[in-house]
């Protein structure tokens, strides 16, 4: 009989330790998948930090002409009179 009971004390204590090292396994897979998502979120906040350092810029600077004509070609597609304009076909 005790053998027995000392056959199933080992069976549970085998099992225990299987659980333990597969939740610690599934864990450690967990906290690098984390670790590089944080990294890739980082670089996006690196990235749009520039681009409002860069939207502050623009709105500090003073309006003058040459900007609303920068504006008004590049965000309105209007052009001056010596132009040069380019159509093109995207395929549709």
């Amino acid at each position: 009989m005790r053998t027995r009971n000392g056959l199933i004390t080992n069976l549970l204590i085998a099992f225990v330790m299987i659980c333990i090292v597969f939740m610690t396994l599934s864990t450690q897979m967990r906290l690098d998948k984390l670790k590089a998502e944080k990294a890739e979120l980082e670089e996006q906040v690196e990235e749009y930090s520039d681009k409002v350092e860069e939207l502050e810029y623009e709105l500090e600077r003073p309006i003058d002409d040459e900007v609303i004509k920068r504006i008004a070609r590049e965000k309105l597609g209007y052009y001056v009179l010596g132009d040069t304009v380019y159509y093109y076909n995207d395929g549709e």
